[in-house]
């Protein structure tokens, strides 16, 4: 992994980081007299993204399945024109496949599509 690549993963991982406190400020400023949403109570429903830039998937984050849109977007503008990268997001606690992918040259796709299944 080169200087770029983890400078890119420490960007994704202060991006998610940073997804809690956007939420908890949403909750403020638009619960009025509504008391924020307590995130504790939620069902978690863990994935991870996963990196290969050289044959070996490597750990980028774990995040929640409701902050999907919001990780798919910052790992794709951050690795977006770099031919060697492929991504995917897994199910850690769960057998199986894993749930989507995502290069280059295609962007993101589910698991069973990457072959036009």
């Amino acid at each position: 992994m080169n200087a770029t690549n983890l400078k890119q993963l420490a960007v994704i991982s202060a991006m998610a980081g940073r997804l809690c406190a956007d939420i908890s400020a949403f909750n403020c400023a638009h619960g009025g007299s509504q008391k924020p949403i307590d995130l504790t109570q939620a069902t978690p429903r863990p994935v991870r993204l996963q990196m290969n830039t050289k044959g070996a998937w490597r750990d980028v984050l774990d995040f929640d399945c409701a902050d999907e849109d919001r990780v798919k977007t910052a790992a794709e503008l951050l690795f977006r024109g770099d031919k060697r990268v492929t991504l995917r997001v897994i199910a850690p606690k769960l057998p199986g496949p894993p749930l989507m992918c995502w290069s280059d040259a295609t962007g993101w796709r589910l698991w069973g599509d990457r072959h036009g299944n």
